[in-house]
């Protein structure tokens, strides 16, 4: 049994309601060419709210704060993160082709990870409810 998760990820919204996507490079490891949240693994020695906000530096160069953990997998392997807080402008790192900002309503027009749509809608209420 796992005593600590392996990941984190972190779903960020603009002022406007849309949220960050990036999709995966066509030589990743796991779910190659689909779209996902900025997220990696923890390191030994992080809490996942650093390995979120790190992550998504290292991935997006975005700077976000005040991120609010609002789910945990069925397997307890991952940590979700969800914030409105950010500065810098996205650039995106070598392991992701393309981003988007994605209304909620357009998700549909993206090849996601699975779970992904319910997970947006837990983030975007889970920061309404703030």
């Amino acid at each position: 049994m796992r005593t600590k998760p392996m990941g984190a990820v972190a779903l960020i919204f603009d002022s406007t309601g849309r949220v960050l996507l990036l999709q995966r490079g066509s030589g990743a490891h796991w779910m190659p060419l689909k779209w996902a949240p900025p997220g990696g693994l923890i390191e030994p020695d992080e809490e996942p709210i650093e390995a979120a906000i790190r992550e998504t530096e290292e991935e997006t160069t975005l700077k976000i704060s005040d991120p609010i953990e609002f789910r945990v997998s069925p397997n307890g392997e991952i940590v979700y993160h969800a914030t409105e807080q950010y500065i810098g402008n996205v650039a995106i790192d070598f392991e992701h082709q393309d981003f988007a900002w994605v209304y909620p309503n357009d998700l549909t027009n993206y090849d996601m990870v699975p779970d992904l749509e319910s997970i947006i809608a837990a983030a975007r209420e889970t920061l309404d409810n703030e």
